[in-house]
């Protein structure tokens, strides 16, 4: 437990047990008790808007406290409990009310990197209480996903329901609801008073009474909630996660497709899958305003504002692009998309349609060796551009990388050793004979010049004089070859189709090249276009001349220069 001077709260930093665990896998866990005095309400006020805020605001100074703790990296990812006794919510208007609170703290939350809120409370009913649990959460930080479920028993494990619509509330359940341990346990305290026949009929008795409540209970959750064709859409969506049951369990670590997430965000960029989700947040907003500002209803707004079909290059000939992964399908860090979106713009209110608009996406995975360009990359490029120059539609460069990947090869990384002169200088590299022959099993191509050392108890080595790597590894000079490629095909793409590229991230060398060739440049805050870092120009000038990369790269060097 994290001590903070707000005794009402508590903070809890959870660290991952596993060895060289990052500090984005870390979490703060925050968790308020509210009852109607915290809030200056009688017994079982429907919470309003600001109710709902002031619970927020209890948890934001505690965790501020944590975040200006410089003993500790403050982690990025972390999750809100609020316990409320007492205290219910009208769950026909939640939504709505939890959509504009939202909007309210969303730089709050942000700032503060609360991904998730979590609300337990009970709703009364005419028959008694039914235990309800609103979940909020953003994984990705643009879009917003809430999740309303009851609690129930089923063999004797506590487990969520869905419960969106009145629909989702199943009448004929076996399981019961999780009543308070007085209601549920009533019987509890008459065991061994009586003879074991006294027993069994009162338990006989109580459950058909404890199954009536439950039923009783379910259907009258079931009035309270809307149905689906009255549903309208909101800011916060509804999930389709949790379809019929889920056990309330501890919380589980941050998932690998989390985890990418968080290193994207803490460059300062987007997660590459993220993209057409952002998109879809964008339109759905612009939709919206166009319908208010014109009047329309809100029927008029599509269903589906935006689809995105990933595209993989085809193994058997790598130039053409498919819909589905084929087999043997190489990791790459580009990603391309062909995006149908229906913008506002197209709507015709005479005949109540919208039009259409494709393009060609690709981006960079900056979660995948730094974003940087290989050959495989470079491949899923070049057939992108073709694309778009085939099918006349505008090509869009998301742009986050590290340029043209150079590096050492794995396998020589674990195993190669140093020989030392007698000055304790570096003498040479060099592999021992079990190393290299596994190394030549494994296909790792590399020179190597034998040496038997007298010094070493007369053992042979094998000194490396260069290191091409294995075959799907691209770690040289063929990246470079590949470099050019994209660079043509980025010219070919601005003299046949509309293009632009939107800078979200550091590009360096390649990554920056493509950028200008396209012309068209959106450069967001601390994503500068650069060839050589502000370190490496330090180091080679021997002195501190540049502070970051914004001096070299940044907007306020591209503008003014044309860029």
């Amino acid at each position: 437990m994290y001590p903070t001077p707000f005794k009402d709260v508590h903070v809890f930093r959870a660290t991952p047990k596993k060895k060289n665990a990052s500090y984005l896998e870390s979490r703060i866990f925050a968790r308020v008790f509210l009852s109607p005095r915290d809030l200056g309400v009688e017994a079982w006020t429907e919470a309003n808007e600001v109710d709902a805020g002031h619970m927020l605001t209890k948890c934001f100074g505690a965790l501020e406290f944590a975040r200006n703790d410089n003993a500790f990296r403050y982690p990025i990812y972390n999750h809100v409990f609020i316990k409320m006794a007492e205290l219910t919510f009208d769950i026909a208007k939640m939504k709505r009310l939890f959509e504009r609170v939202l909007k309210s703290y969303r730089q709050r939350l942000t700032y503060l990197g609360v991904a998730e809120v979590e609300l337990s409370f009970n709703l009364k009913v005419s028959s008694g209480c039914i235990p309800f649990r609103v979940m909020i959460s953003s994984p990705s930080g643009y879009h917003v996903v809430m999740r309303t479920c009851y609690e129930l028993i089923e063999n004797s494990v506590i487990c969520l329901r869905r419960a969106e619509s009145s629909e989702d509330v199943v009448l004929t359940t076996p399981s019961k609801l999780n009543e308070s341990t007085n209601d549920f346990y009533s019987g509890s305290k008459d065991k061994g008073n009586g003879s074991n026949g006294t027993n069994n009929n009162h338990n006989s008795n109580l459950a058909p009474r404890t199954l009536l409540r439950t039923l009783s209970k379910l259907e009258a959750l079931r009035n309270l909630l809307p149905s689906r064709d009255k549903m309208e859409t909101p800011g916060c969506e509804t999930s389709d996660e949790i379809e019929e049951s889920l056990p309330l369990g501890p919380y589980p670590m941050v998932s690998s497709k989390q985890l990418r997430r968080l290193q994207a965000r803490s460059l300062k960029t987007v997660y590459v899958h993220d993209w057409p989700l952002l998109l879809e947040t964008v339109l759905r907003n612009q939709w919206e305003k166009h319908a208010s500002g014109r009047g329309l209803s809100w029927k008029c707004i599509p269903k589906e504002v935006i689809r995105a079909k990933e595209l993989f290059l085809d193994a058997s000939d790598g130039k053409t692009l498919c819909e589905k992964k084929p087999l043997g399908h190489i990791p790459c860090g580009m990603i391309v998309w062909l995006v149908t979106i229906v913008p506002p713009t197209y709507y015709d209110s005479d005949t109540d349609t919208a039009g259409i608009r494709r393009i060609v996406m690709v981006a960079n995975d900056i979660a995948f060796q730094s974003g940087s360009f290989a050959v495989p990359e470079d491949d899923v490029f070049s057939a992108a551009s073709e694309l778009a120059r085939r099918l006349r539609v505008p090509f869009v460069y998301i742009s986050a990388n590290s340029g043209a990947r150079l590096g050492l090869s794995v396998e020589v990384k674990k195993r190669f050793r140093v020989a030392l002169s007698e000055t304790n200088e570096l003498k040479y590299l060099y592999l021992l004979p079990e190393d290299y022959e596994e190394l030549m099993r494994l296909g790792v191509r590399l020179s190597v010049e034998p040496r038997q050392e007298k010094d070493g108890n007369g053992e042979t080595r094998y000194v490396i004089r260069g290191i091409v790597g294995a075959p799907d590894e691209y770690l040289g000079v063929e990246n470079l070859r590949g470099s050019g490629l994209v660079a043509g095909q980025m010219s070919k793409n601005y003299s046949e189709v509309p293009t632009i590229s939107v800078v979200t991230g550091r590009s360096v060398g390649i990554g920056a090249y493509l950028n200008r060739i396209g012309r068209r440049v959106i450069q967001t805050d601390d994503a500068p276009l650069i060839l050589t870092g502000a370190g490496a120009l330090n180091r080679l000038l021997g002195k501190e001349v540049y502070t970051d990369n914004g001096q070299l790269g940044g907007k306020r060097i591209m503008v003014p220069n044309g860029v």
